[in-house]
């Protein structure tokens, strides 16, 4: 008890052992840093140890990981955070946590000045509404590393709580991974690299993040010039989506230091664009098996006509308009067909458009397909993507 760490993690101490703990700790003047990890305190024993941090100025972390804290014991220690003024860094993570228990700590977010790294991993936020949660972190002007790996967060929710992650201004390090961000939430991801003056690490690996999403991230890491690390592996990005992701650190301005796309299958052209940027500046960057092109490449006759329109009258500007026409024309439904690719807010990728094309009987040669992705390149938007709202009935 004189150490300044005490370590009593996975010592099944229960809510009986937590009580007796807490009365020896509530004068203690030489421990600072504290770990109950896995001891099943539960409710009761949230409680306790709260009592005991009411008492106690000298702590500054503690490790309540994995003890089954549940609502009850959560708003107790949330009620401690109020006023306390010592507690720096708290690990709440694995405590069978979920949206109901948001206001409580959205509540400690907000009145709490001293927090500086907070953990709320494998619990089950995000499942209904993230609102409170994200304004609480958005307000917040303590916390620097920010935990919330391992829950729920997708859809709304995702893109929720990446507004609030992207409008602090101090987190420095942020951890999102394994939450099922998808596409969506790599729109919020984007706005994080976009927004916020102060990320320089940001884990969002094993999210669902398809070539779309990684083409936004792609286009947000361009402008930034304060991320150090991004992981973002065990994604299903592709090919085409790792390229972006690379493309996004080239410019000189970018300080990553540290790319991961472990599992994450990249190309030769992916090769040579790493070997570039080494070539400028030390990187570690990690990623998946590298595929052999085997393309034999065979001159074709080039196409005169597209959609029934010359190609020397086709442009970026009215490339739509003529595929619309064209569509109209047949009675094709190209519209509904784009809908079984990746489409958020009516813009998706060329290379999409095209497959869609293909499953509604509009079989483009090689020579065709090219034609028409190099015009719908140059309709792009913004964020690298194709805006089809005009394809509507």
């Amino acid at each position: 008890m004189t150490d300044r760490r005490l370590s009593l993690a996975h010592h099944g101490l229960g809510a009986v052992g937590m009580k007796a703990l807490s009365y020896s700790l509530m004068n203690n003047t030489f421990i600072l840093a504290l770990d109950l990890e896995d001891n099943w305190l539960c409710g009761e024993g949230g409680e306790y140890a709260a009592a005991m941090l009411k008492e106690n100025c000298y702590i500054t972390e503690l490790n309540l990981a994995n003890n089954k804290l549940g609502s009850v014991g959560c708003a107790a220690i949330c009620r401690v955070l109020h006023a306390n003024v010592t507690l720096r860094n708290i690990d709440m993570s694995g405590n069978d946590l979920s949206d109901k228990d948001s206001q409580t700590i959205a509540e400690a977010f907000q009145e709490n000045n001293i927090l500086k790294y907070v953990n709320l991993s494998h619990n089950g936020f995000g499942s209904t509404d993230s609102k409170l949660l994200a304004d609480a972190i958005s307000e917040n002007e303590t916390i620097e590393h920010l935990d919330l790996s391992w829950n729920n967060f997708r859809l709304k929710s995702a893109t929720c709580i990446c507004n609030g992650i992207a409008t602090n201004g101090r987190i420095r390090v942020v951890n999102l991974a394994m939450n099922g961000l998808g596409n969506e939430g790599a729109f919020g991801v984007a706005e994080i690299l976009k927004q916020s003056g102060t990320i320089a690490h940001i884990d969002v690996s094993h999210n669902r993040i398809g070539t779309t999403g990684a083409t936004v991230i792609g286009k947000a890491l361009e402008g930034n010039d304060l991320l150090k690390t991004l992981k973002i592996g065990q994604n299903p990005l592709g090919v085409e989506g790792a390229k972006s992701i690379l493309k996004g650190i080239m410019p000189e301005a970018s300080c990553v230091v540290e790319l991961d796309l472990t599992e994450v299958v990249v190309d030769k052209e992916f090769r040579s664009l790493k070997q570039e940027l080494l070539a400028s500046r030390a990187v570690a960057i990690a990623h998946g098996p590298v595929l052999e092109d085997f393309v034999i490449q065979i001159k074709r006759k080039p196409p005169t006509t597209l959609f029934g329109t010359p190609i020397s009258e086709l442009t970026s500007e009215n490339i739509m308009t003529s595929l619309k026409k064209y569509c109209d024309v047949n009675n094709i439904e190209i519209y509904d067909a784009l809908f079984s690719y990746d489409v958020i807010n009516d813009r998706m990728l060329v290379a999409d458009i095209v497959k869609a094309l293909s499953d509604v009987g509009v079989s483009l040669r090689v020579a065709e397909a090219e034609v028409l992705s190099r015009l719908l390149e140059g309709h792009t938007t913004g964020d690298g993507l194709v805006d089809i709202s005009s394809l509507k009935i």
